[in-house]
């Protein structure tokens, strides 16, 4: 885990390595969840995964799983569900 900066202006909390593929993880300590840099961070490096840990319920979207801060210990399970097409399944 390493923390990253990728632009002068942009940061992404942490980039996780995770089966080989680099995963962006921003963290929210609240509800609010705007995570611009996040969004850049997707736009220009494509990753397949991006990871939000926050106050907000589980959600998927198409690139991005926003995970409750209580539920930490299951990050690693969470990027698991990727699936080789690009699609999460949420078994939920």
């Amino acid at each position: 885990m390493s923390f990253c900066i990728f632009t002068q202006n942009e940061k992404v909390d942490f980039v996780l390595q995770y089966n080989g593929k680099v995963v962006p993880l921003e963290v929210k300590a609240e509800e609010n969840l705007q995570a611009k840099s996040l969004k850049v961070y997707q736009q220009k490096f494509r990753p397949a995964l991006a990871l939000r840990l926050s106050m907000s319920d589980y959600r998927t979207s198409d690139w991005l799983v926003n995970l409750p801060l209580y539920a930490i210990s299951m990050l690693k399970q969470v990027a698991g569900k990727k699936t080789h097409d690009g699609l999460f399944q949420d078994n939920t």
